[in-house]
C-alpha cells in the first residue's frame, strides 16, 4: 500500500512538472512577441498574478537617467505603500539583490535566523519573501519580489518556475535594450544622411570592417560609382587609393583596425580613370561599451587647391631666384635699392643706397621724412 501511494505521488509530481513545462512553453511564445518594456512589464505582471498569486508582487527596473530602482509592478500596494517601497528599495532586500545579483528566499520571516532587512509599510505582515534578480547578461537590471502572509508559501517547483521567468525576462530586457540603442543609432545616422545629402562634400558610411553601407550624391557624382556598385566595397579598393603614398595607406589601415579618428589626404581614381585628391576625415561611431559600430568619412576634393598651392610654391621659388640675381647685379653694379611700404608707411634702404646718397644708416627709421626734405 505504501509503494502504491508513493507511485501515485510520483505520478502526480510528473504530471505537475509536465504542466509546468507546457505553461513555460506558452509563456516563451508570449515573450517572443514582446516589443517594448511596457509589454514586458505587462506580461510579467500577468504571469505572476496567474501563476504565483500573492498579497504582494513587485517588479523594479533600474532607471539609468534617475539612477534608481523604479517600481514598474506593484500589485497589492496602495499608492502610499508604493511610494514608500520605491523610496526605500535600495535599503531593503530589493537593493541587496540588485547589488549582489543573488536571490534571497525567506520561508518564514518569524524565524529568528531569517535574513532581516528594513520593511516597507504595507497592510499585512509578510511571512514568506522571495526576491529574484533580473539579469541582462552581465548586469542586474531589475528585481522581482513576491511576498505572502503565509509561511513556506512557495514550493520547490514554483521557485524554479520563478527563477526561469526572471532569466527569460532578463534576456528579453537585453534584446529590447539593444533594439532601442540600435534604433537610436539609426535615427542619428538617418539625420546625418539627411544632412549629407545637402552637402557638396563626399560622405561615406561603412560598417566596422570598413565596407560601404551608404554614400551620398556628391560621392556618386564625383566618382561615377552608383550606390548599388559601392555597397559592400572597401572605399580604398573601389577608388584605387594605391595611388596614395604607402605611409598614408598604412595610417588608414591602422586607424580603421584600431577604431581611431584620422584626417589625411588620399589620391583616388574615378570610375572613368581620372585621378583626384581628397582630404578625408574619418570618424568612428562608438557604442556605450566602446565598440565601433560604423565609420563616417567626409571627403573634400582638394585637387584644385593643391594644384594652386603647387603653382604658388613654384612661382615663389622663381621670384626668390630672380630677387637673388637682382641683388647680385645690384651689388656689383653699385646700384642702390630702396623700398617704401605704402600701407605701413615704412621705408627700406640697402647699404649701397646709403653710400650713394651719403646718408648714415642710423637714421633709416626717418628716412622717408628725410627724403621729402631733400
Amino acid at each position: 500500500m505504501q509503494d502504491y501511494n508513493h507511485e501515485k505521488f510520483e505520478e502526480r509530481e510528473d504530471e505537475r512538472a509536465i504542466l509546468e513545462i507546457e505553461l513555460l512553453t506558452d509563456y516563451l511564445d508570449k515573450f517572443s512577441l514582446v516589443n517594448s518594456r511596457e509589454e514586458l512589464v505587462d506580461l510579467s505582471r500577468e504571469i505572476f498574478e496567474k501563476k504565483l498569486p500573492s498579497q504582494y508582487t513587485g517588479l523594479y527596473l533600474w532607471d539609468e537617467e534617475e539612477q534608481r530602482l523604479k517600481m514598474m509592478v506593484a500589485s497589492g500596494f496602495s499608492l502610499e505603500e508604493r511610494i514608500e517601497a520605491e523610496r526605500t528599495a535600495m535599503d531593503r532586500h530589493v537593493g541587496q539583490v540588485y547589488r549582489s545579483g543573488e536571490p534571497i528566499l525567506i520561508d518564514d520571516t518569524f524565524d529568528p535566523n531569517a535574513d532581516w532587512s528594513q520593511d516597507s509599510k504595507r497592510t499585512f505582515k509578510v511571512r514568506t519573501r522571495l526576491v529574484m534578480p533580473v539579469i541582462s547578461f552581465d548586469r542586474t537590471v531589475g528585481v522581482f519580489i513576491i511576498a505572502s502572509d503565509k509561511p513556506n508559501r512557495f514550493t520547490t517547483l514554483e521557485k524554479s518556475f520563478f527563477n526561469i521567468i526572471c532569466k527569460i525576462a532578463g534576456y528579453i530586457y537585453y534584446r529590447l535594450d539593444q533594439l532601442e540603442k540600435s534604433e537610436a543609432q539609426n535615427r542619428k545616422l538617418a539625420d546625418l544622411a539627411l544632412i549629407a545629402t545637402k552637402t557638396s562634400n563626399n560622405v561615406i558610411i561603412t560598417d566596422r570592417q570598413g565596407r560601404i553601407e551608404w554614400v551620398n550624391d556628391a560621392f556618386i557624382n564625383q566618382t561615377g560609382y552608383s550606390l548599388e556598385e559601392s555597397l559592400g566595397q572597401s572605399p580604398g579598393k573601389l577608388l584605387n587609393n594605391s595611388l596614395s603614398s604607402l605611409e598614408t595607406r598604412i595610417a588608414l589601415r591602422e586607424a580603421i583596425s584600431e577604431g581611431k579618428h584620422i584626417k589625411t589626404e588620399v589620391t583616388n581614381q574615378t570610375k572613368s580613370g581620372k585621378t583626384y585628391t581628397n582630404e578625408i576625415d574619418i570618424t568612428p561611431v562608438i557604442d556605450e561599451q566602446g565598440q565601433v559600430l560604423k565609420y563616417i568619412s567626409v571627403q573634400k576634393d582638394v585637387t584644385e587647391r593643391n594644384r594652386f598651392l603647387e603653382e604658388l610654391r613654384a612661382t615663389s621659388l622663381k621670384l626668390k631666384e630672380i630677387n637673388n640675381r637682382f641683388e647680385t647685379i645690384a651689388k656689383f653694379s653699385r646700384i642702390g635699392i630702396w623700398e617704401w611700404n605704402v600701407i605701413e608707411n615704412k621705408t627700406f634702404w640697402s647699404d649701397i643706397a646709403y653710400d650713394v646718397f651719403g646718408v648714415k644708416n642710423q637714421i633709416h627709421d626717418d628716412m622717408f621724412a628725410y627724403w621729402q626734405s631733400l
